[in-house]
């Protein structure tokens, strides 16, 4: 592109150069012939009918200069007229030349464009469709469907005195109580049957909630995971007092909760 436009400056110089010389050669032409001393021609001409004879015409000096110089800058002129439309035709060849390369360097980098932006596209579906799955994942891990004790353990549906539907556990010594879901500890706080209170707040409209005795894991604002220890068992047959809330509401822990085996 650069070698384009520098052949395009040329020719502009080239052109100025010519019509100056032009220039020169007129103003030599006229000094050079007003410096010439002034002459007399004598010119014949001959009729058609012999009996008319021969007249002379006396033409001066000065009129024949004219007649140099008019010829002379008419051939000038011409010269000039001629060297100028070379010069613009070779500087349209050129502009052309370089406007067509343009346009092909354009239509270059669109195409690349279009294949990067194709690009883009595949790796933000790819993005957008991992991100989906992780965000499943984690949603599926923040519902309280896990099994609340490490290990095996014999189980049992309670009534509490509202009406709602527990589940008691019975604990053992290396069986520690876990969490049911990802979630944040939202208390922990003493029990005075059970020992030991710990509320999950799995931020979904579901909350968990663990009554044992035991040395206690966690404290208030932690972050929590499914299968993390909350309580170590230090004693056997203890019981595990296990709730689910739903917007505040409890509901019946086996309504979601996974049970392998």
């Amino acid at each position: 592109m650069n070698d384009n436009k520098n052949k395009v400056q040329n020719l502009i110089s080239q052109g100025k150069e010519i019509v100056g010389k032009c220039k020169e050669s007129i103003v030599k032409l006229f000094k050079k012939k007003s410096s010439e001393e002034e002459t007399k021609v004598m010119m014949m001409i001959v009729s058609e009918h012999p009996v008319d004879g021969v007249k002379h015409k006396m033409i001066s000096g000065d009129k024949l200069k004219n007649f140099r110089f008019v010829g002379i800058t008419i051939a000038v002129v011409l010269i000039g007229y001629l060297s100028y439309n070379t010069f613009q035709y070779a500087k349209s060849k050129d502009v052309v030349a370089l406007l067509t390369q343009n346009v092909k360097d354009l239509q270059d980098e669109n195409a690349q464009l279009i294949l990067e932006n194709e690009k883009l596209i595949d790796e933000i579906a790819i993005l957008s469709d991992t991100l989906n799955q992780k965000v499943e994942v984690e949603t599926e891990k923040r519902i309280p469907a896990g099994f609340p004790m490490a290990g095996p353990t014999t189980m049992e549906e309670e009534i509490q005195e509202d009406g709602s539907k527990a589940i008691i556990f019975q604990t053992a010594i290396g069986n520690n109580v876990v969490s049911s879901g990802d979630g944040l500890i939202k208390s922990v706080e003493v029990d005075e049957t059970y020992g030991n209170k710990i509320v999950i707040d799995h931020e979904n409209g579901y909350q968990s909630v663990y009554r044992a005795p035991g040395q206690v894991l966690v404290i208030e604002g932690d972050p929590i995971s499914r299968g993390a220890e909350l309580i170590e068992v230090i004693e056997n047959k203890k019981t595990l007092l296990y709730q689910i809330l739903e917007q505040d509401s409890p509901i019946n822990p086996l309504n979601i909760m996974e049970i392998n085996g």
